[in-house]
């Protein structure tokens, strides 16, 4: 198992929770990287499924990071593996803003994140496919709540930006499935994990 992400405490926290001494579960590696810069620390064709969690892909700003981050993809790909992308497709002038409230607790500490999502309303013009992202974040402690807001971007794409895209890239669809493995159509406006694998006839 190899994962990467651009902050040292995320990669930390992925290290120590790794199983360690159970042979079964093989060797894990855990690196600060972009994901448009990664080959180099992986083995070259040698990971056979890869996969990209919940929208993490919509962090890249721009069609060429897409396609330096699937050329990045193309390189470790065993032959037959294949790479999971989590995707919400963007139906553009027809969503709402949206709000998500997410409530954990463990132990003494409990935490809270509202998210709202800001979506584009049109999809004619490059610098309107970003959906601003808001979050608010209260941690409660023994020792008192805190509170952490943030705000980020995300590209967006409708299923034919995002087909065009990866027909770009030199990726192909061998399947869409929903979050329980069924296959599902992709739909604009939907949530579908898009299973890819470089398209060896280009």
């Amino acid at each position: 198992m190899v994962g990467f992400d651009l902050l040292e405490g995320m990669i930390e926290f992925a290290t120590a929770r790794a199983p360690s001494g159970e042979p079964e579960y093989g060797r894990s590696e855990f690196f600060v990287a972009d994901m448009t810069e990664f080959a180099g620390r992986v083995g070259a064709r040698s990971v056979t499924m890869a996969f990209n969690l919940i929208n993490t892909i919509r962090h890249l700003p721009s069609d060429k990071a897409m396609c330096d981050h699937f050329a990045e993809v193309s390189r470790v790909l065993a032959p037959g593996g294949v790479y999971i992308v989590g995707l919400s497709l963007t139906a553009y002038g027809n969503e709402p803003p949206t709000e998500d409230v997410w409530v954990g607790r463990r132990g003494s500490l409990g935490v809270t994140q509202i998210v709202q999502y800001m979506p584009p309303r049109t999809e004619g013009n490059l610098h309107t496919r970003s959906e601003r992202v808001i979050s608010h974040l209260v941690i409660e402690r023994p020792g008192g709540t805190e509170h952490r807001d943030s705000a980020f971007a995300l590209r967006t794409y409708s299923l034919a930006q995002w087909k065009a895209l990866l027909t770009r890239a030199g990726m192909r669809i061998v399947a869409t499935v929903d979050e329980e493995g069924d296959v599902a159509e992709a739909t604009d406006g939907g949530y579908a994990l898009f299973v890819l694998e470089p398209d060896e006839e280009r």
